[in-house]
């Protein structure tokens, strides 16, 4: 064998050593557009020192003692990374800000208790959450929205901590707040919408007429509040918690809901339960529970809400919910139309009727009816509760045929509160199982009434009779008059310090046949 003297050797040697080193080495080289940072002086220093769309990747956990103000297009990596604010913000102040988390673990956040990001400094201004966490543990919203700020989120996670905080996400009056991807969690209303000139959008436009079970995954939204019908609130799609406030008839509704909303939509929509979530689509005759005149109603508490005076409501399809159904008028007419009303609440009302505080003005008195012949039936803790909103006008109920009232406690089935009584029959009297004082009044009709003073007074002979047993005390309170309790055989029982009260001068008040 041939043997290399050494000359050979170190040429061979020295050649290929030149090809490795015009190899290009990208692999380990440093990006100068990316500042590594690990407290808080780095930040502010590389927020100085970085040029517009340049990148701070975080490398360690900090907290913050003091505002940050970002004023220059930047990216913020949290890279699994905490920055804990404490009392203190990101102050947005003419700029893009885009906050990724480039970890595996997708676990950097930003938390703390005040506003997390503040964009009230200036205007123009936008924030992209596409990754990572922002987190509010005190009572400010975790991003505070400005006029002509736009706030977006395309993935990540936007929520409160605290349980009773307000909102997420603060749009007020020309913010805007665009959400398609990601999940906004926590507090009380989601999204707040503070004016006629904010704009709220969720989720991407569906491929198809509806959303899919994927497209529906997308986006999580905890809630969207609105105080302002004016507002433009569009809800492509996603999946939203609850609606509150006011809701406007431009709003799109097309997300899908979390439980019914009916109670907060306008005349024309309606809510029902489809698969295991709650869908908002138009009224039509088909469709409707509920009209009022011409208007069609979606939702039984919603039309039983807005009943004026002289107005009447028929139900068009049975109740069956969570809700007592309460109407707040002088004069006006339910009618079951055989339809029934069920509140499965344990201590819920199936219909509570009562009045507003003003003086008596026109005709009194609310009429419950069925004009079909198909039996109805109000169902609840207590089906029928009336009381008047002033104790000096009364609160006259009438209760028609083909009803019948179902106590799911065993409870009384109606009860008659402040200045309310009904027209005496024996149905009527079957249903009242606890108190309930007899008057013979001046039309000739015999009335029950909740309160014995009331009663005696509007009888023709000042005489009111105990129906059932009763709890409380007896209270008289108008001068010159008197009055006669016939217990009827009943007791009368008072928890307080007296079962007998008068308060008043020259009256006289005479009990018989009975116990107290």
């Amino acid at each position: 064998m041939k043997k290399w003297d050494f000359k050979k050797w170190l040429s061979c040697l020295l050649a290929t050593l030149m090809i490795f080193i015009n190899v290009p080495q990208t692999i380990h080289a440093q990006d100068d557009s990316i500042s590594a940072v690990d407290s808080e002086s780095a930040l502010v220093e590389a927020l100085n020192d970085l040029n517009e769309g340049e990148t701070i990747q975080l490398t360690a956990s900090f907290d913050l003692t003091e505002d940050i103000t970002i004023n220059k297009d930047v990216t913020v990596d949290l890279n699994g990374q905490t920055i804990t604010m404490g009392n203190y913000s990101f102050e947005i102040a003419g700029c893009d800000l885009t906050i990724i988390d480039s970890s595996e673990g997708i676990g950097g956040k930003l938390t703390g208790t005040d506003f997390i990001i503040d964009m009230s400094n200036s205007s123009a201004d936008k924030v992209t959450l596409q990754s990572g966490i922002l987190e509010g543990t005190g009572w400010s919203a975790v991003v505070k929205i400005h006029s002509n700020d736009t706030f977006e989120m395309t993935g990540g996670i936007a929520r409160q901590t605290q349980k009773n905080a307000q909102y997420v996400l603060l749009v007020n009056a020309g913010g805007t707040a665009k959400v398609t991807g990601g999940r906004i969690e926590g507090s009380i209303r989601g999204i707040s919408v503070s004016a006629a000139s904010s704009v709220v959008v969720v989720g991407n436009t569906p491929e198809n007429d509806k959303q899919t079970e994927e497209e529906a995954n997308q986006v999580y939204v905890a809630g969207v509040y609105s105080s302002n019908a004016n507002a433009s609130i569009t809800l492509n799609s996603g999946t939203v918690g609850k609606l509150l406030g006011t809701i406007g008839n431009g709003f799109v509704l097309n997300s899908w809901f979390e439980q019914d909303v009916s109670s907060v939509l306008p005349a024309g929509m309606m809510c029902a339960e489809v698969d295991g979530h709650w869908e908002v689509s138009q009224l039509t005759q088909e469709n409707a529970v509920a009209m009022i005149g011409d208007t069609s109603y979606g939702s039984l508490v919603k039309a039983a809400a807005e009943l004026k005076d002289g107005e009447v409501l028929v139900l068009l399809k049975d109740y069956n919910g969570t809700q007592d159904v309460k109407v707040t008028v002088n004069h006006a007419i339910i009618d079951l139309n055989g339809y029934s009303i069920t509140n499965s609440t344990t201590d819920g009302y199936g219909l509570e009727i009562t009045s507003n505080s003003s003086n008596a003005q026109g005709e009194l008195g609310v009429t419950v009816r069925n004009s079909s012949s198909t039996i109805s039936r109000i169902s609840a803790n207590i089906p029928l509760y009336a009381r008047s909103g002033n104790s000096l006008k009364a609160m006259p109920v009438s209760l028609g045929d083909n009803i019948e009232l179902v106590s799911n406690s065993e409870n009384t089935l109606i009860e008659l509160g402040t200045s309310a009584y009904i027209e005496y029959n024996e149905k009527v009297a079957s249903y009242i199982t606890v108190g309930g004082f007899l008057s013979n009044h001046s039309d000739g009709k015999q009335y029950i009434h909740g309160s014995f003073t009331q009663a005696a007074e509007n009888d023709v002979k000042h005489t009111a009779v105990l129906l059932n047993d009763y709890q409380g005390g007896i209270s008289l309170s108008a001068e010159n008059i008197s009055l006669t309790l016939d217990l009827n055989g009943h007791t009368v029982t008072s928890d307080g310090t007296s079962v007998i009260r008068v308060n008043t001068n020259d009256a006289e008040l005479t009990i018989k046949n009975g116990v107290m």
